[in-house]
């Protein structure tokens, strides 16, 4: 009944279509210390309302990870800042400092499929609202094109579906959200120029209990 509910939600969302095709940059690192179970990952990420520069939202996100011996599981505590922004004009509207927890499993399932999943939790504090709570589930899958491993000068087709929930409904003394908070699906076309850089564009659809929006996206990610 549940997961009824929720695609319910969903199909009825995706029916509110903005029409204003977005644009959203990413940058990611990751780096695991020579010797160590311990690292660091994070990312940049600058999303426009349009293509051409109406500012949506800046996120400054960062923590440190531990793989414990012999696992492929990775468990990172992290912190991030997220500035938000008008539709109307690009100007401030709030900014939010979160502090979050997430397990990331990487997989491969026969010769080509690399998958990720991941869980994270999230305490956020958002400017002008209560403590919320948000938790997320992600698959991602990278298929390489034209070789069998992700390796240098390897084209690779990238997907991946992320659903998020609140932890709770009542954020302010005037409004309420629903449980259900957004879906994220994403497909894009990438290269790998190295062992430590890959880059891809892409599209991106998000639909929340408001909207559904469309994105352009450029990723590049750096492992150091």
């Amino acid at each position: 009944m549940a997961l009824a509910s929720l695609l319910f939600s969903i199909s009825v969302c995706a029916q509110k279509q903005d029409g204003e095709l977005g644009s959203w940059f990413v940058y990611t690192f990751n780096s695991d210390f020579d010797n160590s179970l311990w690292g660091i990952n994070g990312d940049i990420q600058y999303r426009n309302w349009n293509v051409t520069g109406l500012t949506q939202q800046l996120l400054i996100r960062g923590g440190g990870h531990f793989t414990p011996k012999n696992s492929r599981f990775k468990f990172t505590l992290g912190y991030a800042y997220i500035s938000s922004h008008y539709r109307d004009n690009g100007e401030f509207k709030n900014s939010e400092n979160r502090i979050y927890q997430e397990i990331r499993y990487p997989s491969k399932l026969g010769e080509r499929l690399y998958l990720v999943q991941r869980v994270r939790i999230e305490q956020r504090f958002i400017q002008n609202e209560n403590f919320r709570t948000r938790f997320r589930y992600s698959l991602g899958i990278d298929l390489p094109l034209n070789h069998r491993l992700l390796i240098k000068n390897t084209w690779f087709v990238s997907f991946y579906d992320e659903v998020f929930f609140n932890g709770q409904k009542e954020i302010s003394d005037t409004e309420n959200v629903d449980i259900f908070d957004r879906n994220r699906l994403y497909l894009s076309l990438g290269y790998v120029f190295s062992a430590h850089l890959k880059m891809s564009l892409g599209f991106l659809n998000q639909v929340t209990t408001e909207t559904n929006k469309n994105q352009l996206t450029l990723t590049v990610a750096h492992t150091f």
